[in-house]
């Protein structure tokens, strides 16, 4: 039987491991370089199975590729334009809400347009913020949070936010039905001219456009002031100080990395899914031919245990969120759906980072008051919790052939190891150590074993 401990295989040990150490230190001292070659590699590796499925099933290499580029690229396409923009403003607006800012509300409930509609409520008045939870009061935040009513102040409706650019003494109501409601009009005086704002006519994608174009005119303005001439203390020419122009100069240079791995890494994938195959039949050529059935064994077990391992974390994602689907649908929540798959996939980082989801949805939707749908958010996040704990080791373990003692071990020492990347491929590494400890370890301990009890 094959022993790596033999006088024999010592040179070429002693030989892979100075490279492979050479190699790993090489990795780290470039990791810029290398991050999005090997998540790239990591990406392909899952993608695989697909790939071969839609060969097996007439598709030609290029075709299948194409299909699957195809249908994630719309599905991020969905996400960035359509959801992530609108879940990112309700999170902040409910976010605001729930920490107590400045509103002008419908204080006296009546649901007519008048004065008693112009009241300011106090920043920590934790009176009257607890009665607009549920309520079906209209009610105004303060955007700008100068304590005026002004143009840049936000109207809530029923939760959905409508921009107003006016000031209150601005109004005209236009059905005369002096109820707060779409045929208000809202004017703002300009220089003796009347300016009706047509923001309500703009669709969701335009404002975002418009939001996005004031936040890079924001961004230009900042660092506008990152260069503002300075007097320098002799007189003489105006400065800038370094530490801003290093702090700036070192954002714009990590924003154009990740830039340039946003736009490589498809790349690679592409290529390396087109190839992966190809790199696995030439990389047996480069293997001792007298060894060459065992350690293709090895390889073929380890594969075998990835593989595993990413179909059954998939496997429990999709329970988790079907499951996370049904609680939010009960309660009655916004994007419940998306929220109930962004918990599912959560798990992809396992059992800890599961709690990273749900508490903004809560802070999202606690402003519907402690009521049954709040209580159906906590079930929600109970029986995630619940589910990851019992699926990942079980399903996992089982499928990659480990003790579920030793699978939630793994979780913290690879997470104490190597940080993130540790928790998220803690399984895959644990099942490699110990694939390879059957294969290589073991028997030579058996050996030795067999020799004391000769002598």
């Amino acid at each position: 039987m094959f022993n790596p401990f033999d006088s024999k295989y010592k040179r070429n040990f002693y030989f892979v491991f100075v490279f492979l150490v050479i190699m790993i230190l090489l990795v780290i001292y470039l990791k810029d370089i290398f991050t999005p070659f090997f998540i790239s590699l990591l990406f392909a590796y899952i993608l695989n199975p697909i790939y071969l499925k839609l060969q097996n099933k007439g598709l030609s290499p290029n075709s299948s590729i194409f299909l699957i580029f195809g249908v994630i690229g719309i599905l991020i396409s969905f996400c960035l334009v359509l959801l992530i923009p609108r879940l990112f403003t309700q999170i902040h607006n409910s976010g605001d809400l729930l920490l107590g800012e400045t509103l002008i509300v419908d204080h006296n409930g009546n649901g007519e347009f008048d004065i008693g509609d112009t009241y300011l409520i106090d920043e920590k008045s934790k009176k009257v913020l607890t009665l607009i939870p549920g309520s079906n009061k209209s009610f105004y935040y303060d955007q700008n949070r100068n304590n005026i009513f002004d143009s840049e102040d936000v109207k809530y409706v029923f939760g959905d936010p409508k921009l107003i650019h006016e000031n209150i003494d601005s109004y005209e109501d236009t059905n005369n039905n002096k109820m707060w409601d779409g045929n208000i009009v809202n004017k703002i005086y300009i220089r003796g001219k009347t300016f009706i704002d047509d923001y309500f006519k703009k669709d969701e994608v335009q404002r975002y456009k418009i939001y996005f174009k004031n936040k890079l005119k924001s961004l230009v303005k900042d660092i506008e002031k990152k260069f503002a001439s300075k007097p320098s203390n002799n007189g003489g020419m105006a400065v800038v100080e370094t530490s801003e122009l290093d702090s700036l100069m070192f954002s714009l240079q990590q924003g154009f990395l990740y830039l340039l791995w946003v736009i490589l890494m498809p790349v690679y994938t592409f290529f390396l899914l087109k190839g992966l195959e190809g790199i696995k039949d030439e990389s047996k050529k480069y293997l001792p031919s007298r060894n060459r059935e065992h350690v293709l064994h090895v390889f073929s077990r380890i594969d075998s245990a990835i593989s595993a391992f990413f179909m059954g974390r998939l496997s429990a994602s999709i329970m988790i969120s079907i499951v996370c689907s049904i609680f939010f649908l009960l309660s009655g929540v916004d994007f419940a759906i998306i929220f109930g798959f962004l918990l599912g996939f959560a798990v992809m980082i396992p059992i800890v980072n599961i709690v990273v989801v749900i508490p903004p949805a809560i802070l999202v939707y606690a402003n519907n008051g402690i009521g049954i749908e709040f209580f159906w958010i906590i079930i929600a996040y109970l029986s995630a919790v619940t589910l990851d704990m019992i699926l990942t080791p079980a399903l996992i373990g089982k499928k990659a052939n480990l003790h579920i003692v030793t699978v939630i071990l793994s979780f913290f020492i690879f997470g104490k190891l190597l940080g993130i990347i540790g928790v998220v491929l803690a399984i895959p590494f644990a099942a490699t150590t110990k694939i390879l400890f059957e294969e290589y370890i073991l028997p030579r301990m058996r050996d030795l074993a067999e020799e004391n009890k000769t002598d």
